[in-house]
């Protein structure tokens, strides 16, 4: 079962927003198991490009893939790289709007 985790962010200035996008693609191989094996499938993301007013000003987007849920709960609770992008995304980098959504692909409400 495929797990996505989508994660959108907004900041103040362009060199925040350059910092946070670089800050988190490194996750794709500094995020690993005990075992130091990564555990993120794939990582994919852009400048938002929507002109249809809905962006909740979100100005960059990323789509992260993981094999499970137990990764992507490993990811979100217990991976200490995570942890420090975090606080990094909120203090020096300077965030001012994070929306997170979670989904398995193809489960949708019955």
């Amino acid at each position: 079962m495929t797990i996505y985790h989508v994660v959108s962010f907004s900041t103040a200035d362009a060199t925040s927003l350059a910092e946070i996008t670089k800050g988190l693609r490194a996750l794709k191989t500094t995020c690993v198991k005990p075992d130091g094996k990564p555990y993120i499938k794939s990582l994919h993301g852009g400048s938002q490009t929507s002109k249809e007013g809905r962006d909740h000003g979100m100005q960059v987007a990323f789509i992260l893939e993981f094999e499970n849920d137990e990764d992507l709960q490993y990811y979100l609770f217990t991976d200490e790289v995570h942890d420090q992008f975090k606080t990094k995304a909120g203090k020096e980098y300077q965030a001012t709007g994070v929306v997170v959504l979670d989904f398995e692909d193809g489960v949708y409400p019955s």
